[in-house]
């Protein structure tokens, strides 16, 4: 219950970019749930992917261990810094069960998730308070940022007097079917096309037990040409 030893292990790149105190916020569901990984000791992890250093320099190591006490798997991130490559950033999804965590959802389901997630940002750009929606999403980006942070991310929402609102009986298009990225986030991509404007956004979610939680939100308004208006009409009819 004291990430201090662990932050002292990690690489100096990401001791600057993250303290103690975040670390234990970050990880706090681990310790909740008492969770124990000490059975990969006397076991041999299977790497789902070759190992191989990516597009950024870090060596990405992912996989699972099969035969520990639960169904554990691993995406690890290193930066090389001499002597050795030192860890970067850490994934681990614990099953007791053997069941595969966070399964993609269903476009419908998908559907659900980005009105819920939308409608909530908009409520804290109508309320100019950011404190709601910081509750709602994952807390590894609880982690990162303060809801006065967020207010100052999206201020030109605040100002622009932007309202997401009429997306409430809508249905959104997806750009293509949800899925998992190389980091396990759920991206769901895709627009709204109301009768003033179209509303493009790009949603990041990660499992955290017992659903998906938002990780990263990029949402953008623009009015709509005259020749979309009959096709803006139809779809909300």
């Amino acid at each position: 219950k004291d990430p201090a030893a662990f932050h002292h292990y990690i690489s100096k790149l990401w001791q600057e970019q993250i303290t103690p105190t975040k670390l234990q916020e970050t990880f706090q569901t681990f310790i909740d749930q008492k969770i124990d990984l000490s059975g990969v000791a006397k076991a041999e992890p299977t790497f789902d992917k070759a190992t191989s250093i990516n597009d950024d320099g870090l060596l990405v190591l992912e996989g699972h261990y099969a035969d520990a006490p639960s169904n554990i798997a691993f995406r690890l991130k290193y930066v090389y810094e001499k002597p050795a490559w030192k860890l970067f950033g850490i994934k681990v999804n614990v099953d007791p069960s053997g069941a595969t965590p966070g399964k993609v959802p269903s476009e419908s389901e998908a559907a659900t998730l980005v009105k819920d997630s939308l409608l909530t940002f908009n409520d804290a750009v109508q309320a100019k308070d950011f404190s709601g929606f910081h509750e709602a999403i994952a807390d590894v980006w609880k982690a990162q940022v303060t809801p006065e942070k967020l207010a100052t991310i999206f201020q030109s929402f605040i100002e622009q007097e932007i309202n997401l609102a009429p997306i409430k009986d809508m249905t959104p298009k997806f750009d293509k079917p949800p899925a998992l990225n190389d980091d396990g986030v759920l991206v769901l991509q895709g627009s709204y096309l109301t009768r003033a404007s179209r509303l493009r956004f790009d949603l990041g979610y990660m499992f955290q037990e017992p659903e998906w939680k938002l990780v990263k939100v990029n949402v953008d308004v623009d009015p709509i040409k005259k020749e979309e208006e009959s096709d803006a009409k139809s779809d909300e009819e």
